[in-house]
């Protein structure tokens, strides 16, 4: 659904509700603009987290409360036939330009903003059966041919991600 339509639903079930787009470093909006915020797996993507953080504190009214999920890759635990799909992650973190490890600095993170910490609670995924699912579908998302093989170290991230978990499938099932 796109968000002109989701903001017209929820406008028809009585919720005021306006969608922007807009860079989490400069939001379109007044200081002390709201009661709260969330954010749900953006930081690991960011260049400055912190500084998406401080962004948000400025558009928080004062006392206002700010929700934060936020991933964090070294907690994923992969369990496969074979180690190839823990070595393709592995591979994936290490070449990331931003921080897939945000998770582990969120409260840091948020004191340095401003916030204080009141609850903090972390959650890990185990892919097992996951692969099965996932790793025939990215394969095809990306378009990674049959041909294709973990040593092909020189393909992109995900594409690269794709082919080690198809592999694994492959050995799994």
């Amino acid at each position: 659904m796109n968000p002109q339509r989701q903001c017209r639903s929820r406008v028809r079930a009585g919720l005021n509700v306006e969608f922007r787009k807009a860079s989490v470093y400069e939001l379109p909006f007044e200081d002390h603009s709201f009661d709260a915020a969330f954010s749900h797996a953006q930081l690991e993507h960011l260049v400055e987290p912190g500084a998406a953080l401080v962004e948000l504190r400025r558009v928080l009214k004062p006392g206002g409360w700010i929700g934060v999920r936020a991933g964090d890759m070294g907690g994923i635990l992969v369990d496969a036939a074979s180690e190839v799909p823990a070595q393709a992650l592995a591979g994936y973190i290490a070449a990331q330009q931003k921080d897939p490890n945000v998770g582990r600095k969120l409260a840091r993170l948020l004191r340095g903003a401003g916030f204080s910490v009141h609850k903090m609670t972390a959650s890990y995924e185990v892919l097992t059966e996951t692969l099965r699912k996932i790793g025939p579908s990215l394969a095809q998302q990306f378009g990674a041919p049959a041909v294709c093989n973990v040593a092909d170290r020189g393909v992109a991230g995900s594409l690269f991600v794709a082919i080690a978990w198809r592999e694994a499938t492959a050995q799994v099932a």
